[in-house]
């Protein structure tokens, strides 16, 4: 499971090599995950996770801004960085919800197989408890910014 850091350093390595708002990519970096929330329903957060915010369809998410080129292109792109991160990190993603429940992967994840947790929380919390993936998402993030810093100027 990529916890946010390792999402915004790839957000912040796509802001950077495009030269796009970095603010907006990290929100369309962070904005699938969102779903994650209806654990506060009370709802298993599960049956709600990885499904249509994790699917194709979602990267028409950035269209109602498609008079706004600065807003849409950088939501688009950390949108997109999102589901490619989590199609490696995660084994499988419904990238064809909701016609189709199928899971597609590239490989099963050695970092989230048999990984399944009651909330959000939890699974936070177990992210500090096991080192490899502490350290290779704080990895990401600092590659992240050293590549920002490197080459986004205005």
């Amino acid at each position: 499971m990529m916890i946010f850091c390792g999402h915004i350093g790839v957000a912040l390595i796509i802001a950077g090599l495009l030269k796009l708002d970095p603010i907006i990519t990290l929100i369309g970096a962070v904005i699938p995950d969102l779903d994650a929330l209806m654990f506060l329903t009370g709802k298993h957060w599960y049956k709600f996770h990885r499904k249509l915010t994790h699917s194709l369809l979602f990267l028409l998410a950035p269209l109602p801004f498609a008079g706004v080129p600065n807003i849409m292109i950088p939501l688009f792109f950390g949108i997109l960085s999102h589901l490619i991160v989590d199609f490696i990190w995660y084994p499988g993603l419904r990238i064809f919800y909701p016609f189709s429940n199928k899971k597609y992967y590239i490989f099963d994840s050695i970092y989230s197989k048999g990984f399944k947790e009651d909330t959000p929380i939890i699974a936070i919390r177990n992210w500090f408890h096991r080192p490899k993936w502490f350290f290779g998402e704080l990895t990401i993030l600092i590659i992240g910014a050293i590549v920002f810093s490197l080459f986004f100027q205005k």
